[in-house]
């Protein structure tokens, strides 16, 4: 697995965004099709990933 290039040991302020990436383990057979991130004391969020 790669590295998280997102600010993980920065908060992030309401109004306020950041960009970055985070990987997923997913098995090769496979294809996602929705992601839920849930960070450490928010809300998940849900959205669907685009086909190929």
């Amino acid at each position: 697995m790669p590295k998280p290039e997102f600010p993980m040991d920065r908060t992030i302020r309401s109004g306020n965004c950041a960009r970055g990436k985070i990987a997923f383990p997913v098995p090769s057979s496979k294809r996602p099709e929705r992601l839920v991130y849930e960070p450490e004391g928010a809300a998940p969020v849900e959205w669907a990933i685009p086909q190929a």
